[in-house]
């Protein structure tokens, strides 16, 4: 996604950076990961740990890429690809899209089942308000959805996604940043694919960093 604006969308004649999210469950340097856009190599340059085997890697986009769809993809040394996501170059003249009005109508699906939902650093429900921490989602839905398609709420309040990608071939997840003026206590989160009603809720529960619980 662009680490500007947190959608998928970039403008051909700007100079923009790429964040990509994945899961690897072993430590890694920046030079172990290798991105690729529509197989041309792009060098990471800051790969950051987010949590429990969950990492960050960020690249310049490549200059000259062709406006359209490209897809993006991300593999460890030594190891295979993983799945594809899906990007968008924009003529420079072309204003950022609403996302909501790319959105096609998904009314004939069930709705999305709601797994579980965890802080990235320790996989608890618990949050302390702590920089790094990301709301993990996992999930299973009917449609093969693109980050544009899909809303997390709190107590039916909705937030954008980080990102979305495949946890197991048929569990997805989306990771989102936890709000900034979100008040202590629990709350219940769900996740929105517009046009279909929503999955159910689970619990979270947010408290001050001094008192967060400790952790064995």
């Amino acid at each position: 996604m662009n680490n500007r604006h947190y959608d998928r969308f970039f403008h051909s004649q700007k100079d923009e950076y790429l964040n990509v999210y994945f899961r690897y469950p072993h430590n890694i340097l920046r030079e172990d990961v290798k991105i690729e856009i529509d197989g041309l190599g792009v060098e990471a340059l800051i790969t950051v740990a987010i949590g429990q085997g969950e990492w960050q890697a960020n690249a310049r986009m490549p200059p000259g890429l062709r406006c359209g769809d490209h897809k993006v993809r991300v593999a460890i040394q030594a190891g295979g690809y993983g799945n594809a996501a899906t990007i968008v170059v924009l003529p420079p003249t072309q204003p950022r899209p609403n996302s909501v009005s790319l959105i096609p109508a998904l009314g004939h699906l069930l709705p999305p089942r709601l797994i579980s939902v965890e802080n990235s650093n320790d996989r608890t429900n618990v949050f302390g308000r702590f920089r790094k921490e990301q709301i993990n989602c996992l999930f299973t839905c009917e449609a093969n959805l693109e980050p544009d398609q899909i809303v997390l709420e709190i107590d039916e309040k909705a937030y954008p996604i980080l990102a979305l990608g495949w946890a197991t071939e048929t569990v997805r997840q989306v990771n989102a940043s936890l709000p900034l003026h979100i008040y202590s206590g629990d709350h219940f989160v769900r996740l929105c694919v517009l046009g279909v009603n929503p999955s159910n809720a689970l619990p979270i529960n947010i408290c001050a960093p001094q008192l967060f619980p400790a952790t064995s």
